[in-house]
């Protein structure tokens, strides 16, 4: 392979790499809930998409999602089946609320993120999921769909309910927090 062929091989690796990491590392910590992990996780991936990157560029941006997706999921069920025992969570870094730069308002912000970043490792798996690669992964409920292999109105379904389910529980949370203080 020339020097100038394997430069543009590596420029249309960028380009997947670019275009697919944050769906990718979305699917991870919605799955596990935990970033560091998903970090890690969305690393092998594209490690092995580099691996075989001569015949996956060959595929149009579809397949090469679903290829990637196919690659993540099964490097997920390896994840569960070396680890049996949930890792703690980490605070969820894609949340972006604005707040000024007074010491009480980063305070309560870190609070609220650390109570909504909880409430959200209690949502069944399904739910978090879809959640999060929407949000973070910012996937459409096709997109999710066809990597969860469920419709895209089950997706939209599982979205909605989490996002009721957390704002029910918000307020209750804080409640108890001020209840336990």
């Amino acid at each position: 392979m020339s020097r100038r062929s394997s430069r543009a091989l590596a420029n249309r690796f960028d380009d997947v790499y670019r275009t697919q990491q944050r769906p990718i590392h979305a699917y991870f910590y919605g799955r596990t809930g935990d970033a560091p992990l998903a970090e890690d996780l969305t690393q092998e991936v594209f490690a092995r998409a580099w691996m075989q990157f001569t015949d996956l560029a060959l595929l149009d941006a579809d397949q090469q999602r679903n290829w990637l997706f196919a690659v993540a999921k099964n490097l997920f069920v390896s994840e569960l089946r070396r680890r049996r025992v949930r890792t703690a969570r980490t605070l969820a870094p894609w949340l972006d609320l604005g707040v000024s730069e007074s010491a009480a308002e980063r305070w309560e912000a870190s609070d609220l993120l650390a109570r909504l970043d909880r409430l959200i490792g209690q949502l069944p798996q399904d739910q978090r999921t879809a959640l999060v690669m929407q949000v973070v992964g910012g996937l459409t409920s096709q997109q999710i769909g066809a990597v969860l292999e469920r419709p895209a109105s089950t997706v939209r379904s599982l979205i909605s309910s989490a996002r009721r389910e957390l704002a029910r529980r918000l307020p209750q949370d804080e409640e108890d927090m001020h209840e336990r203080r």
